[in-house]
């Protein structure tokens, strides 16, 4: 995390904000919030699963052209969705177990 703290100013990469290139742009990890990385490791759930991958990186990945990969990419997509759902979720309760 000292190479995200260097370059930018010290924003925690959470569930909400990994996405954003001006946010994680520099930082070589996916989640830096200890919150986001526990919901991770309590669904089982590596957070590089959670990065999205395009049409051409999953066909350089497969090594075919890219019109060949729509049906990989859409199930791959469906599939990181409903992981970031999962954590979400994980994410969620553990606030509301805190606040009670």
């Amino acid at each position: 995390m000292t190479n995200c703290r260097k370059k930018m100013p010290v924003v925690p990469l959470n569930l909400n904000n990994f996405e954003s290139s001006i946010i994680s742009a520099g930082c070589p990890y996916v989640l830096t919030s200890p919150r986001s990385l526990r919901a991770c490791k309590k669904a089982g759930i590596k957070p590089v699963e959670l990065l999205y991958q395009s049409t051409s990186q999953i066909a350089d990945d497969l090594g075919v052209h890219p019109k060949y990969v729509t049906d990989v990419f859409l199930q791959r997509e469906t599939d990181r969705q409903s992981k970031i759902s999962r954590i979400s979720a994980c994410s969620l309760i553990s606030i509301l177990i805190f606040w009670q």
